[in-house]
């Protein structure tokens, strides 16, 4: 083998490195240009995808500056391939034939170097690398052919039509929005004309059928038009879509240029807006046209409405007061009528200002509407309203008229009307003059030689100072029906006169206060129908009415309050009138009774207005006083205890005359015997036949007592006053008496067993009273004439006072009369005895006078002493003193001492009815303790 020199080496190395480095310099060009080409290609197939895209994209032809330029460039070429438009770039396709000789040196290059590449993966690398590069200008050559070909298939005239139709389409948008928005416009500015509502009913009525004309053409033409409004709208709408125009944010230099399409962007920003504007705006007017035409319409019909309203109403105003106005020229002057004419010229004026009232609705009708349709921004017309204040001037003037006219009718029914009390005038005689209290309207007297004044009628006083004379009797219940029966002529009223006067005050008043002149209204006309039928007892009607009323005052308003309530009033009038007395207690009950019946709270009402009735005599202690609750716990006892009682159960309790108003049953049985007869002999006073009421002792053998003897308790020989006895009234059945009222928790009964002294001087009172009943029968004309309080016949009253219950109330009863026995003669010894200690001082004073010594004086005492004595335990009369004196003297002194004990019984039931009231008031506070301890 040929050696090789070391230079050869040297050369053949360096060549050859020389060699490779060739080999790698084109090695890495080529990478270096077939990136470049990748690059290339990438940026070639974006803008035919890009042109493609355009080509096929029609909503391009909306852009409205592009469309504009295009319709430009198409007017000034007419081949198509000088037209300036996206899809037809000539450029692209010399760009790709340039490429196409460095297409084929890459790939001839790339096939030299896979053949010297040694290693196979990077040589299978670079094969696939040049068969991708094929691949993807297959593809572009290929799009770059379809894009040409459908831009040559498309002709010019096709272009230009569809150019055309773009700009058609676009032009009718626009003209569509316009079009419309100046018809939305224009209605509503018809509608506005219309306005204000007009101030009167003509002018109206012609904005009525002016609104109701538009409103049906209105509908007719928007009814057309919405499918136009739709469609321009949806149109619009998909253009603002398929443009975006919001502006952008930020560029991405301060100092960078403008891009050439900014002010295409502005434009087309603009154009959007406007599109957005005019489409928003076309909505909300065509659905405020709607709104506002509704709105206007019930506007109109409303004030149409109130307007028609308002003409009618002041048509029937102005009717209305013509006939007022009429009515009130024919009244009479007040100076020219008469006294009797006075109530009737009241009556119409009552009656005008009832009308006037009604009128007055009207006016108020038209004044309201006025205020609403001046609230409604509706200004009347002048004619209305001068209409309007027509009217309320013409009511003015009437009202003012007639409350002048009532004034004056009312000072003169002040003045000489009947319910004045004008006439009551003539009740008293010089020198008293009765006046009214400016105050209370409450009467008063004025005795003009003392010039003093007083409540009380002058005869009310004579006749209470009479009534004093029956403070002798010694039942508080005879008493008070006695001083009844004397004291007021009520009993000459029936009932269904009385029932029918109250039921007139009932639908006035009810439970209100009465006044004065309602209860005259209501007196008057009793009282003249009582004095027709009884002339010979009722000289005065004035005179009874004054006097009646001064007793109700009396009764129920002592301190003269002006308190006078209308029950209290039926109260009393049902209670002393003439009537049955089962009626009467069924008129009360109706009084206070509901659907379900009467409870407690009714009947203790009742009661506490009837025990005003004896209070004024100074006798309420004795029926129970104001406490009231021992009654109604007594009659709901009688009824088991029920929740309300009914008539009946109330009858019957009532039967059983209760201690709080037994001195009505009394009063009625001192009234039917009033003319009665007994053929019977007085075992007392001797009287036959005895008139009025009998006793009959049950105990003592045939003892008969007449009515005067026995309310004085003068007694016979042999009888007792704890006998029981038996009242007849007519000789009839027997009937229940006296039921006292159980106090359990008030203490034991007002009424005491214990009774006065026997007093003999009380002989003139008993002649008094026959006295006054025979000139009553004499006054009433016949014997057995009915009389006014009529009782049934038969009622008699068993007397006895403690009903025996038990052998051990029996022995105490027993007791009790021994030492009633005993107290009575022990008291008759101490009257006695006082009675003589002042005679005999009276002797030692006149004994010079009298020319005795005293010896005859102590004879005569003792004379006189044994007399007295034997008539008290005879029961007769007192003979009369020789010194009349004396008899005088001893008259009075007896009189006073009687006073006194009677008050003094008086004041021991007063506390031992204040006894039982703090009784009472300490349960109560027992109760509310425990209630507040419970809660």
């Amino acid at each position: 083998m040929k050696e090789i020199s070391v230079e050869d080496y040297t050369i053949r190395v360096r060549i050859r490195r020389a060699v490779l480095e060739a080999a790698l310099r084109a090695r890495n060009d080529f990478h270096s240009a077939l990136e470049q080409l990748m690059e290339w290609m990438d940026g070639v197939e974006a803008s035919l995808v890009k042109l493609n895209e355009a080509t096929v994209n029609i909503q391009m032809l909306k852009d409205s500056i592009k469309r504009k330029k295009w319709i430009e460039d198409e007017k000034r070429s007419t081949d198509l391939t000088e037209l300036n438009i996206p899809f037809i770039i000539p450029n692209v396709r010399v760009d790709i034939n340039a490429h196409k000789d460095v297409i084929g040196s890459v790939k001839e290059l790339g096939v030299q170097l896979t053949r010297r590449v040694e290693d196979h993966k990077e040589r299978e690398d670079l094969r696939e690398r040049l068969s991708h590069i094929d691949i993807r200008w297959r593809h572009l050559v290929g799009l770059a052919d379809a894009i040409r070909s459908s831009s040559v298939i498309c002709s010019q005239s096709w272009q230009r039509t569809r150019l055309l139709n773009a700009q058609e389409e676009w032009e009718k948008l626009f003209t569509q929005l316009a079009d419309n928005l100046f018809w939305a416009e224009a209605q509503s500015k018809a509608i506005l004309e219309e306005q204000p509502v007009g101030g009167s009913l003509a002018r109206v009525q012609e904005q009525t059928s002016f609104i109701e004309t538009l409103a049906w053409k209105l509908e007719l033409e928007m009814k057309l038009r919405q499918r136009d409004v739709d469609e321009v709208v949806t149109l619009a709408h998909s253009y603002l879509m398929q443009h975006d125009l919001r502006p952008r944010i930020r560029s991405t230099s301060t100092l960078a240029p403008d891009e050439e399409n900014d002010d295409e962007n502005a434009e087309l920003r603009r154009v959007g807006i406007q599109i957005k504007s005019d489409s928003d705006r076309l909505v909300q007017e065509w659905n405020e046209l709607r709104e506002q035409l509704n709105a206007w319409a019930r506007i109109i019909y409303d004030a149409n409405a109130k307007m028609e309203k308002l003409s009618s109403t002041i048509a029937e105003c102005q009717l209305a007061l013509s006939n007022m106005e009429e009515r009130m020229e024919q009244l009479r002057p007040i100076e020219e009528l008469r006294l009797e004419e006075l109530t009737k010229a009241v009556n119409e004026s009552e009656q005008l200002k009832q009308y006037l009232a009604r009128t007055r609705i009207y006016v108020d009708d038209a004044n309201d509407l006025s205020g609403q349709l001046l609230a409604s921004d509706v200004e009347l017309a002048p004619e209305p309203s001068a209409q309007l204040k027509s009217i309320n001037d013409r009511v003015t003037k009437l009202k003012s008229d007639l409350l002048i006219r009532s004034a004056a009718l009312e000072r003169a029914m002040t003045d000489f009307g009947p319910s004045s009390q004008h006439f009551l005038r003539n009740s008293v005689q010089m020198p008293w003059q009765r006046a009214v209290s400016s105050s209370n309207h409450l009467p008063y007297y004025i005795n003009h030689e003392t010039e003093v004044t007083q409540w009380d009628h002058p005869a009310m006083i004579e006749i209470m100072e009479e009534l004093t004379n029956f403070n002798q009797i010694k039942f508080s219940a005879y008493r008070t029906a006695m001083k009844l029966r004397i004291c007021i002529l009520v009993d000459l009223l029936t009932l269904e006169d009385v029932d029918l006067k109250l039921e007139t005050l009932n639908t006035m008043l009810g439970e209100q206060c009465l006044s004065m002149k309602d209860a005259v209204m209501c007196l008057v006309p009793l009282f003249e129908t009582a004095q027709e039928k009884y002339p010979e007892l009722i000289h005065s009607v004035p005179l009874a009415v004054d006097l009646f009323i001064n007793f109700v005052l009396n009764i129920f308003d002592p301190a003269r309050d002006s308190i006078l309530r209308a029950f209290s009033f039926r109260v009393l009038l049902a209670v002393l009138c003439n009537s049955n007395l089962e009626d009467k207690y069924r008129y009360l009950y109706q009084l206070i009774a509901n659907n379900e019946g009467v409870d407690q709270k009714k009947l203790a009402l009742l009661l506490y207005d009837i025990i005003h009735i004896p209070r004024l005599f100074g006798e309420a202690a004795a029926f129970g006083g104001s406490n009231v609750e021992p009654s109604v716990r007594s009659c709901f006892e009688t009824a088991n205890y029920p929740r309300t009682i009914s008539v009946d159960e109330f009858l019957n309790w009532l039967k059983k005359e209760p201690q709080s108003i037994v001195w009505l049953p009394v009063m009625h049985r001192l009234a039917s015997a009033e003319f009665a007869k007994h053929q019977a002999k007085c075992n007392v006073c001797k009287m036959f036949p005895i008139i009025g009421l009998r006793y009959r002792c049950l105990r003592c053998f045939n003892v008969d007592i007449c009515q005067n003897c026995f309310f004085s308790q003068r007694l016979a020989k042999n009888h007792k006053l704890s006998h029981p006895i038996q009242e007849y009234c007519l000789p009839s059945k027997t009937r229940i008496g006296y039921l006292p009222v159980q106090t359990v928790d008030e203490g034991p009964p007002l009424e005491s067993s214990n009774t006065s002294p026997f007093n003999p001087f009380t002989e003139p009172i008993h002649n008094r009273i026959q006295l006054c009943a025979r000139r009553l029968w004499r006054a009433r004309g016949e014997n057995d004439s009915p009389v006014p309080l009529s009782i049934e016949p038969g009622e008699e009253m068993l007397m006895n006072m403690t009903e025996l219950k038990s052998p051990l109330q029996l022995l105490s009863q027993v007791e009790q009369m021994h030492k009633e026995e005993l107290d009575q003669v022990l008291h008759k010894l101490q009257h006695e005895n006082r009675e003589l200690k002042k005679e005999i001082e009276k002797r030692r004073k006149f004994g010079n006078a009298v020319g005795s010594t005293p010896n005859l004086t102590r004879g005569s005492s003792a004379a006189m002493s044994r007399s007295v004595t034997d008539n008290m335990g005879t029961g007769r009369s007192v003979p009369s003193l020789s010194n009349s004196g004396d008899d005088q003297l001893l008259r009075e002194a007896y009189l006073l001492r009687q006073h006194k004990e009677r008050l003094e019984q008086r004041s021991r039931i007063l506390e031992e009815q204040n006894r039982q009231l703090e009784t009472q008031l300490a349960r109560l506070r027992t109760v509310i303790a425990q209630i507040e301890n419970v809660e």
